[in-house]
């Protein structure tokens, strides 16, 4: 083993859980009565809802992939009512915590390998929590939400000079979890090379 990678991921907070509460008398004082928009609500931010956007439905996906963040789903995906003749209507699943964990080496001292392994919570939306109670509009920390668990691994490598000029690359992969459908994967080819 010659590299070793973990990251966190937690995207859960997106700057609180409301995004405007009613104005006060007190501020209505302070405001322009014809401005429907500023008058009765004071907006602050909050539930910032990553990588979905109101002028632009389809958020930061591209054919049904997330640009950015793999971990952050398109809409459909979960209920597996995406196809690829369909627009993309945002993201289903922007609040989430994640570990990954990869190690990297060669075996025998030869042949690169890496194993890939990735286990998330995945929370939803805060307006659209996938199960349970959504912490949305509450104070922070009131709820204990209810997540749905995934697993996704990748074990990939090579096997240089079996033949001359020829390199066998291989590769398994697997998901497992509530979030997307159990799945498993297998690769093998042959890479060569003029040098």
């Amino acid at each position: 083993m010659t590299e070793v990678l973990y990251e966190y991921q937690y995207t859960m907070y997106q700057s609180g859980t409301r995004h405007a509460r009613p104005t006060t008398d007190e501020e209505k004082q302070h405001l322009d009565p014809s401005d429907p928009y500023h008058y009765n609500t004071h907006i602050y931010g909050g539930c910032d809802n990553y990588f979905n956007n109101g002028g632009y439905k389809s958020g930061w996906t591209y054919y049904g992939h997330t640009i950015g963040n793999p971990l952050f789903v398109p809409k459909g995906t979960h209920a597996a009512t995406w196809t690829g003749k369909q627009l993309v209507l945002g993201v289903e699943n922007n609040r989430l915590k994640a570990h990954h964990f990869s190690i990297a080496g060669k075996l025998f001292k030869k042949a690169p390998y890496k194993l890939m392994l990735t286990y998330s919570q995945n929370y939803g939306i805060y307006t659209k929590q996938y199960k349970g109670e959504s912490q949305f509009e509450k104070d922070w920390g009131t709820v204990k939400e209810t997540p749905l668990k995934q697993v996704s691994g990748a074990f990939v490598g090579e096997i240089p000079g079996l033949l001359k000029h020829f390199t066998v690359v291989y590769g398994l992969y697997a998901d497992r979890g509530e979030l997307l459908p159990d799945s498993f994967g297998a690769s093998l080819g042959l890479r060569y090379s003029l040098f």
